[in-house]
């Protein structure tokens, strides 16, 4: 499956690139390729996982509840044993790395728990490093991903709560005053 690597490599340099519809045409040609009788599982996941990415960073939100649809959940709670048991070794980078392997299938599920939880791990793995930049970029990213496909007011509450922490954590009481008013928002507004 020599043509199938070659897609998936150029798709990959294309995505560093930023030059996303050509990174998704040739992972989704990888993807059809690969979807033939012998196809190599990992290969699917990843790309399951990096079409999905793709697809939200763009907009084709529709594509990518499709496509992560039929993700397995029993590999989404497996990486995130993996997860979990790569930052008990204190190896942050690599449960990090696991984690945004199923971002994209996690947003889309629109299960609201699975979402906090996400939300919560991915924040946690970042403050345990002391990355609180890096946390707070991921979050709000996340969030804006997350508005976009219509979340649920609970995942936008428990989201911004998590946003205050860390403006907080930032020394940035003024926005932490803002995501503060926005949650009162959410509940005066009876979307609570």
């Amino acid at each position: 499956h020599t043509l199938v690597g070659a897609y998936y490599q150029r798709g990959a340099l294309f995505r560093s690139l930023n030059e996303s519809e050509r990174a998704m045409k040739d992972f989704e040609a990888a993807m059809d390729l690969n979807s033939r009788p012998g196809g190599d599982q990992n290969l699917r996941s990843s790309l399951v996982s990096v079409l999905t990415e793709l697809y939200l960073n763009t907009g084709n939100t529709e594509k990518a509840a499709r496509l992560a649809g039929g993700a397995n959940r029993s590999r989404i709670e497996y990486t995130i044993k993996l997860a979990a048991e790569a930052e008990g070794r204190g190896e942050f980078g690599k449960a990090d790395e696991y984690l945004r392997s199923i971002q994209g299938e996690i947003v889309v599920t629109k299960d609201d728990v699975r979402i906090v939880e996400f939300l919560k791990k991915r924040y946690s793995l970042y403050e345990h490093q002391g990355l609180f930049d890096a946390a707070f970029d991921t979050l709000r990213t996340l969030l804006s991903v997350l508005e976009g496909l219509a979340i649920s007011p609970a995942v936008r509450f428990q989201g911004e709560q998590i946003l205050v922490l860390l403006h907080v954590q930032r020394g940035q009481i003024k926005e932490a005053v803002k995501r503060v008013e926005r949650m009162i928002g959410l509940v005066a507004g009876g979307m609570l």
